[in-house]
């Protein structure tokens, strides 16, 4: 926090509430009502989930119910939520659910595909975060991000991407294949820093087991050359003690517009040491202040 005596005139810490009023715009431009008012609720899995308290908050400033897949239900073509503050429908669903799909093996609808798929097809019902948009989650992704500004925005980036080898690309597989003791390796499709290889830091023999895996089926995995993290004091305890973090920009699509919003979340890795900053190993959250003058 900073002490107001010591700012000047001209520099404040920005409020969070544009990245709410943004959030809260984007939902709104969902709506299937055609009305500019609907109904708006937060779709969690609940206290099982890693970023449960996120949900709440998030529920909580946007003013909207908080939902779970399993209180939804389909009724007259809309879908109803359940809770213990009574019964009411929804016309937006912000999507936070872990749920990747909406069917599963063998074509077969989910919990949650049962339910909504139907409203889905009737346009009485909007996702944000719609599904299919996962396919961004996608790590190759990584290796071609400079390319994709190029392609799309027709400019060079500001601040080229660290470099990152797709390793179902022949010519970045032959690059990497004997490196990866240098490298950090990851499977595309996993959440979290679930199975990330940082070579430096990893054995010699789960190394071979990793390059027997890359060599068998190279297309399930990319590599990054290896970038340390900033490191930031934490409270740890009842002590400071040095974290790495990481910042995330918050950026919201609002039909055919995008708004970054001028504030950010910076998370950090719970355990001494630990590279991967995530709250699917433990990791916090700090407040970031963005100054502006």
């Amino acid at each position: 926090m900073i002490d107001p005596a010591l700012q000047s005139d001209t520099t404040r810490p920005r409020s969070p509430e544009p990245a709410f009023e943004y959030l809260a715009e984007a939902l709104r431009a969902k709506d299937p009502t055609g009305t500019g008012d609907p109904a708006i609720a937060v779709l969690t899995d609940g206290p099982i989930s890693n970023a449960w308290y996120e949900h709440q908050e998030l529920a909580r400033r946007l003013g909207v119910p908080l939902v779970t897949p399993s209180e939804l239900r389909e009724s007259d073509g809309r879908i109803v939520a359940t809770t213990n503050n009574g019964r009411f429908a929804v016309d937006v669903l912000y999507n936070r659910s872990s749920t990747e799909s909406l069917t599963q093996s063998g074509d077969r609808y989910t919990l949650l595909g049962e339910v909504i798929v139907g409203p889905l097809k009737e346009r009485t019902l909007a996702v944000l975060n719609s599904f299919g948009t996962g396919v961004a989650d996608d790590k190759a992704l990584h290796c071609y991000v400079d390319d994709l500004i190029r392609f799309y925005l027709d400019e060079e980036p500001l601040l080229t991407n660290t470099r990152s080898y797709d390793l179902g690309n022949p010519d970045h597989f032959a690059e990497t294949v004997d490196r990866l003791d240098e490298l950090v390796t990851k499977p595309r499709w996993t959440f979290g820093g679930e199975d990330i290889i940082i070579g430096p830091r990893t054995a010699p023999d789960k190394l071979k087991e990793l390059e027997a895996s890359v060599r068998k089926s190279p297309e399930r995995f990319i590599a990054q050359e290896m970038v340390m993290l900033s490191q930031h004091p934490t409270v740890i305890g009842d002590e400071l003690s040095p974290r790495h973090v990481d910042l995330r920009p918050y950026v919201f699509t609002i039909g055919d517009e995008v708004k970054v919003a001028p504030v950010a979340l910076s998370r950090f890795a719970r355990n001494e040491g630990e590279l991967i900053v995530s709250s699917t190993r433990g990791g916090g959250a700090k407040d970031t202040w963005i100054l502006e003058s």
